[in-house]
């Protein structure tokens, strides 16, 4: 089980540290994709080359998009099998409160990076490492804009004992800080499920 959410905490990490990559791959333009085609008929000429942008956009929030469904399923299925856990909510509120200034500032910092091929690779490589560990220390891969348009929601709760990253297809949190049984998938990770919970 610890395995399983290890995993599950990284994978959910990597896909919102893809949009910081996103983020960087637009502000340098950098093709994942190069579409050199152009298609004639008779007059008609339509070159596909000035849509290489536009196609690059679609093709990475394309996968970030599914890497985003992928981990909402993995959520849903180590919550059937995660254990209760029985406690008081004393104070509950949306995370992006208090990470998204880490996560704005990351963003920054990919944002001023020049293009890769400007770097030695090693040095390059160690600061999207670096920016990694700090994304996943801070807890801050919890905030994937896909997840709200999903429906997820992620809070963090106080308890007398302990602070929790909760996430939850709740919309209203008054609703959830009456609630005090929930999945625990790990030491700080906890989950909440209409059909689980009502």
């Amino acid at each position: 089980m610890k395995l399983k959410s290890l995993f599950l905490k990284l994978f959910i990490h990597i896909n919102s540290f893809l949009w910081i990559i996103f983020l960087y791959i637009l502000n340098n333009k950098i093709f994942l994709v190069n579409i050199d085609y152009i298609f004639e008929y008779k007059e008609y000429i339509f070159d596909f080359t000035q849509y290489n942008e536009l196609m690059n956009i679609v093709l990475y929030l394309l996968i970030i998009f599914i890497m985003s469904l992928i981990s909402v399923y993995l959520l849903k299925d180590i919550a059937k099998v995660s254990k209760e856990l029985t406690i008081t909510i004393k104070k509950i509120n949306p995370i992006y409160r208090e990470y998204l200034p880490v996560f704005l500032s990351i963003i920054i910092i990919a944002l001023s990076l020049k293009n890769i091929q400007e770097y030695n690779i090693v040095f390059f490589n160690s600061i999207f490492v670096f920016l990694f560990v700090l994304f996943y220390m801070t807890k801050i891969g919890f905030l994937n804009p896909f997840y709200y348009i999903l429906g997820i929601r992620i809070y963090k709760i106080e308890t007398d004992k302990s602070e929790y990253i909760l996430i939850s297809n709740e919309k209203d949190y008054k609703f959830l800080s009456q609630q005090n049984k929930l999945k625990k998938i790990d030491e700080e990770l906890l989950i909440h499920t209409k059909d689980t919970n009502g």
